[in-house]
């Protein structure tokens, strides 16, 4: 009897095993090992299909609609080195100003990297505190797309963007700890999303 719980102890552990390390992650969408939320509301669709995470903003009042996840343990204790990195195709049939972007969140402070359809990119930074945003000079534009690969460089307090492998802007955040990281969609917006990675460096 003890031989036998000890084995099945061993097989509920490696059960719950995944190939997602305790710091980063590298999800290509072929399951949901993060706890990605999915859900089909009147403001926007979430969900996961054919290795896609897919975001739908539906909701006219919105300017964008984001996400989160059940699993925070990729991004606790993070070194001071690492880099955030995605590829999201977007599209609309309601809408002409399309945008997506990230999202890093901590309890003072919020920054958001919007890319838009035309080619343009903001960086915002927003107090909770005061309930103030500023937007980021020096930020440089694209050709118009509606496909983004992006990386987000990160070193102690400074960043880095570089966005379809040009380098976009640079500055420095308030937060080294997050409480969430995740890819945001504008109004109207469908963004399809092909990977999202968290590498420390």
């Amino acid at each position: 009897m003890k031989e036998t719980m000890i084995t099945l102890m061993v097989l509920i552990g490696l059960g719950s095993c995944t190939d997602q390390s305790s710091k980063g992650i590298n999800d290509e969408f072929n399951n949901n090992k993060i706890g990605w939320i999915e859900e089909k509301t009147n403001s926007h669709d979430l969900f996961i299909l054919d290795g896609k995470y897919t975001i739908e903003n539906k909701d006219s009042s919105s300017a964008l609609s984001s996400t989160r996840y059940l699993d925070k343990s990729w991004h606790v204790n993070l070194s001071n080195s690492y880099s955030i990195s995605s590829s999201v195709t977007i599209s609309s049939d309601k809408f002409d100003t399309l945008s997506c972007g990230l999202i890093l969140d901590c309890n003072s402070y919020l920054y958001e990297f919007a890319f838009y359809e035309s080619g343009k990119i903001y960086i915002s930074e927003y107090n909770y505190q005061n309930e103030e945003t500023l937007y980021m000079n020096n930020v440089d534009s694209l050709a118009p797309t509606n496909k983004f690969d992006f990386t987000l460089n990160i070193n102690n307090w400074d960043f880095n963007l570089v966005v379809n492998n040009s380098k976009i802007g640079s500055g420095k955040l308030r937060c080294k700890t997050w409480d969430r990281i995740v890819p945001f969609t504008g109004q109207f917006t469908k963004s399809e999303i092909e990977y999202f990675r968290l590498k420390e460096n």
